[in-house]
């Protein structure tokens, strides 16, 4: 449990960094690469199951479009019903749209394939969630 804490607080601290000093080694209008987007995203927390959204496997695809300054993501949700789903939404949003260039953010709630954790979350998740 402490590990995930750890990681978890290492994504926020990642994430104040690029805030903080977003033009370090970055040419100008330049997008956070897909690994810091990635790295960002592990801030975002399923408010239900305590577990950061990378690990849980909610994110399918991340593209960056740099003309643009566009970061879409597919993302899906524990379940269609998820009663946390318009929160998860609006913080990977926020969490997107603070990143160094970004001008706008695009996020496709997406169903197929179905979200299996068995299939798509991290080993830890796994761990977490009493599958393995």
């Amino acid at each position: 449990m402490t590990e995930k804490k750890d990681e978890q607080k290492s994504s926020k601290n990642e994430l104040e960094a690029m805030l903080t000093n977003p033009e370090s080694a970055r040419k100008p209008g330049e997008l956070p690469t897909v690994q810091e987007i990635t790295n960002v995203l592990m801030a975002v927390e399923d408010p239900e199951l305590h577990i950061n959204i990378i690990d849980l496997g909610l994110i399918y695809k991340i593209d960056r479009e740099s003309p643009e300054g566009r970061v879409s993501i597919d993302m899906t949700l524990t379940t269609p019903a998820c009663p946390y789903g318009p929160q998860l939404l609006a913080q990977t949003h926020a969490v997107l749209k603070r990143l160094p260039n970004v001008k706008d953010v695009k996020i496709n709630t997406v169903w197929s394939p179905r979200w299996d954790p068995r299939v798509h979350a991290s080993e830890v998740a796994q761990m977490l969630l009493g599958l393995i």
